[in-house]
C-alpha cells in the first residue's frame, strides 16, 4: 500500500490546543493511519479508533443532536428501530484482526435483538423515507442507541479470548422503521 495515501495534515483551531493528548499543544499535526509509518520512527501522529480526536469526531457525527446517521424508513416487516455497528477486533499486541457488521433491531417494547433478514430487506425491498413515527427526541434516541450498543457489546463479550478482543464499536447508522 502507498503509505502517502494514509497521511494527512490537520490544522486545529486554537481553541482545540491541548484538548487531545495525542497532539500535545500542537495545532498543526502531521498524522497517519499507518501503524507501519509510526513504528518506523517517522515523526507522525497515529490516528486510529484509540485516539481521542477520532473518537470525538465519531461521537459527534453519530450523535442524535448532530442529526447525522439517523433516518426514518418505511420497510415491510416489524416496526421499531434498527442500528448498524462496526466492531473492530484486535490481538493482544493491538494488531487489527478483522471487522464485523452488527445489525440490531429494537422492538417497540424497547427490547433489542439481533436482526434477521434486515440486510435483505434493505437491499431488495423498496426503501422509502417516511415521517418519524415519534417526536424527534434526542434523549430518547440516545437511550435507545445505548441499549442497542449494550446488546452488541454483550454478544461480542462471548467471543472475546486472550488473543482476540473487541477494540471498538462504531455506530454507522440508525433508523426508525415504520
Amino acid at each position: 500500500m502507498d503509505e502517502r495515501r494514509e497521511r494527512v495534515t490537520l490544522r486545529l483551531a486554537d481553541g482545540l490546543r491541548g484538548r487531545h493528548p495525542e497532539f500535545g499543544a500542537r495545532t498543526v499535526i502531521e498524522a497517519t493511519t499507518s501503524r507501519v509509518e509510526v513504528a518506523a520512527g517517522r515523526s507522525l501522529t497515529l490516528i486510529d479508533f484509540g485516539s481521542s480526536f477520532l473518537r470525538e469526531l465519531v461521537a459527534m457525527s453519530g450523535s442524535p443532536e448532530f442529526g447525522g446517521g439517523y433516518a426514518s424508513l418505511g420497510l415491510p416487516g416489524p416496526q421499531g428501530q434498527i442500528a448498524a455497528f462496526l466492531g473492530r477486533w484486535q490481538s493482544e499486541q493491538g494488531e487489527t484482526l478483522g471487522e464485523e457488521l452488527h445489525l440490531v433491531r429494537c422492538a417497540p417494547d424497547g427490547r433489542p435483538a439481533a436482526v434477521e433478514g434486515m440486510v435483505a430487506a434493505l437491499l431488495f425491498a423498496p426503501v422509502v423515507s417516511v415521517e418519524p413515527p415519534r417526536a424527534n427526541d434526542a434523549a430518547a434516541r440516545r437511550q435507545m442507541l445505548d441499549g442497542m450498543r449494550a446488546h452488541v457489546e454483550a454478544a461480542a463479550a462471548g467471543q472475546v479470548t486472550r488473543q482476540r478482543m473487541l477494540n471498538d464499536l462504531v455506530l454507522l447508522a440508525a433508523a426508525d422503521v415504520a
